[in-house]
């Protein structure tokens, strides 16, 4: 079982040929009750393509190595609040690391904000 905040490994498909897919670090936010009962989760892409992280995007949130509990992450990386991607819980691969509540909080503030009224 998966929680928020985990940062677990799954299979995407490339952003501009669905076709083609590789691993990718996902952002976990749903909730545990979700991801037990619906057998799937969803969560916020990382990337750590300078072609898909605009650092002055105020979508893109950079891991800093002291906001993982693990520091497991080998790149640079960034969360983008405005691209959701969901899978069964029998994709993902394996837990990576965990992210801090504080920068957790953002990222979900800024996701909320982006699907919103």
């Amino acid at each position: 079982m998966y929680s928020p905040k985990e940062i677990v490994l799954v299979s995407c498909p490339y952003t501009d040929d669905f076709s083609i897919s590789k691993l990718r670090p996902l952002l976990v936010l749903s909730k545990d009750e979700h991801n037990t009962k619906e057998k799937r989760l969803f969560g916020l892409v990382i990337t750590s393509s300078a072609n898909m992280a605009n650092p002055k995007s105020e979508n893109t949130f950079e891991i800093k190595q002291s906001f993982l509990k693990m520091n497991k992450l080998q790149k640079q990386s960034f969360v983008l609040a405005d691209m959701p991607y969901a899978t069964f819980e029998n994709q993902v691969k394996y837990k990576i690391d965990v992210i801090s509540q504080e920068f957790f909080d953002k990222i979900v503030d800024k996701f909320i904000e982006n699907i919103g009224e």
